[in-house]
């Protein structure tokens, strides 16, 4: 168990989604994968835990707030030392109305360690939302899909299509299937095993966005599904219904 804080992250969860969701924004947000990073190249290769939803997160809210403190950096300051306050981080002696101005530099470095932890919270909520991964991931895919195994041959099959792993690492089954309640993506089977008996052969993790299609092998890009629908789904590309277990 671990203890999260949410509150304070609504506003940057909201923010996150309506970009994802506006398909206006879709050029713009590409512009934060930089297919010639190391993380970027990293992250879309390989499952880590600080996905590249995580770092989208972060990378959003410090632009957004970049932008704040250069043209109203002054009139923000109670609301900067709120948000170190939310973050649970030190309010350092400068963030004043006196002081700032003569420590941008280090107001820059704050706001990173405020995104840092913010992300892990907003991740919390966004990966619960299926609709939200697959457009995000459609837009990754659009980067990926421009991208040459020539320059990266150690990580892509052809071009604008990563290999494919050999295995999937144990932490990452076991949150995808807690988030999925064990039941798959697209029939909603039951594959608990609880009601119905089954083998552990029944159970696929399957990518959202198919490799063939640009897809990554970051862990907002996989979802649980019985062995029918993945191996019936092949390279297709199935847009996720908005569906989920009601509490009454």
């Amino acid at each position: 168990m671990k203890e999260l804080k949410f509150t304070f992250a609504y506003q940057f969860i909201a923010r996150i989604a309506s970009m994802v969701d506006d398909n206006k924004s879709e050029e713009y947000i590409e512009d934060y994968f930089d297919p010639s990073s190391l993380e970027f190249l990293d992250r879309i290769a390989l499952p880590k835990k600080k996905t590249l939803l995580h770092t989208f997160i972060t990378e959003v809210g410090c632009n957004d707030w970049e932008w704040i403190m250069r043209h109203t950096g002054e009139e923000n300051i109670e609301q900067f030392r709120k948000m170190c306050r939310d973050a649970e981080v030190d309010i350092p002696s400068w963030l004043n109305e006196n002081e700032f101005h003569d420590h941008r530099d280090d107001a820059y470095e704050l706001l990173e360690i405020i995104m840092e932890r913010i992300a892990e919270p907003a991740f919390h909520i966004l990966f619960s939302d299926h609709e939200c991964l697959f457009r995000f991931q459609m837009i990754v895919s659009s980067v990926v899909k421009k991208m040459k195994k020539e320059d990266n041959p150690k990580i892509f099959k052809k071009d604008g299509v990563l290999s494919r792993l050999n295995y999937l690492p144990k932490w990452l089954t076991n949150a995808v299937y807690h988030r999925d309640k064990g039941h798959c993506q697209i029939c909603r089977r039951d594959l608990t095993g609880l009601l119905t008996p089954m083998s552990q052969h029944g159970l696929h993790y399957d990518h959202i966005i198919p490799l063939h299609q640009g897809g990554t092998n970051d862990p907002t890009n996989f979802q649980l599904t019985c062995e029918k629908c993945n191996t019936s789904k092949k390279a297709a590309i199935s847009m996720p219904k908005p569906v989920t277990f009601t509490y009454w």
